[in-house]
């Protein structure tokens, strides 16, 4: 995995308020199944709405920079938080990596969301049992406080664009980073 696609799935954990020593195993894992060069996508998101171009037939975007990646990952994860009309697709992967516990969440509909996704490796990791290894407390890649500053700034103009009545989620993620001490 690039040191870029490493600080999107950081990104992401840190936008989503996901404990990283379970996102980050949970996401490289995911990443190897998916197997892709896409710029900026570790996960091969198919979310056209930030800047960006065509990387294959299957809907999979290059995007431009860290910051337009991880905005299109968490849109695509979590839509409720970006959008006034949406099918959530994926609640029962956020919900294991919140619970950090695919068990817990529920193992047949995390693989059934993963296939979704598009990535059956990784669903068949999943139904075969595997969970990721959390060793404690991961040190997280330090991130570069400009791109989460951008993506969290890309977000909000997103949201508001789209009358997003959850803006709450985002000004709570943005005062974590500044209360960190990131921003």
């Amino acid at each position: 995995m690039s040191p870029e696609d490493m600080e999107v799935i950081t990104a992401v954990g840190v936008i989503e308020k996901w404990d990283p020593a379970y996102w980050i195993p949970f996401a490289t894992e995911w990443e190897k199944w998916e197997n892709t060069s896409a710029a900026f996508n570790p996960l091969a998101s198919t979310d056209a709405s930030v800047p960006s171009t065509g990387f294959n037939s299957a809907g999979v975007r290059n995007y431009q920079n860290v910051a337009d990646g991880a905005t299109a990952t968490v849109r695509t994860l979590d839509p409720a938080t970006h959008y006034t009309q949406f099918i959530d697709y994926y609640p029962t992967i956020r919900k294991a990596v919140q619970l950090k516990s695919i068990d817990a969440a529920g193992r047949t509909a995390v693989e059934t969301e993963v296939r979704r996704w598009g990535t059956t490796g990784f669903a068949n990791v999943i139904a075969s049992g595997w969970n990721p290894t959390v060793v404690a407390p991961p040190q997280p890649l330090p991130l570069n406080a400009d791109i989460i500053n951008e993506a969290l700034q890309k977000r909000f103009a997103l949201t508001r664009l789209a009358n997003d009545p959850e803006l709450w989620k985002v000004e709570q993620a943005w005062n974590l980073l500044r209360g960190a001490g990131l921003l």
